[in-house]
């Protein structure tokens, strides 16, 4: 444990950079999600013809998610 403290692991140095990258993955996920869940037909897209409004599959691929 003091080898990852001694590294300065969790050192606030570069705490901004590293949460906006963790949220930039986090989104990268849930898109990347959407698209397999709608491609395994986890997510009902609609008839034919009457396709959901993107917002509608996103909203369902979150609560998946």
């Amino acid at each position: 444990m003091e080898t990852v403290i001694d590294n300065e692991l969790f050192s606030p140095e570069h705490l901004y950079d590293d949460a906006f990258k963790s949220v930039n993955a986090t989104e990268m996920a849930k898109r990347k999600f959407r698209d397999i869940a709608t491609i395994a037909g986890l997510i009902f897209t609609g008839y034919p013809g009457h396709q959901k409004k993107t917002r509608h599959l996103q909203a369902s691929s979150q609560l998946f998610f």
